[in-house]
């Protein structure tokens, strides 16, 4: 579930994307805003904080397929 979410948004940016944000040294908020509008930017944090309350391993598994798309 959270990874093939995570692909559908990643997928919208892709590696141009975040290969022109390193190049010119521009942030890549859209896609972190993107991210964290489905909660996935704070999936680690606990629930009594307002987040989702998983682990360090949904978190990781969000960073993992960020990275495989770029």
């Amino acid at each position: 579930m959270i990874q093939s979410s995570v692909v559908d948004i990643a997928s919208r940016f892709g590696y141009v994307y975040v290969e022109q944000c390193a190049r010119y040294g521009v942030k890549a908020d859209e896609l972190w805003q993107a991210v964290a509008s489905v909660g996935f930017a704070g999936v680690n944090i606990p629930a009594q904080y307002g987040e989702d309350g998983g682990s360090i391993i949904e978190l990781a598994l969000v960073i993992e397929e960020l990275a495989t798309a770029g």
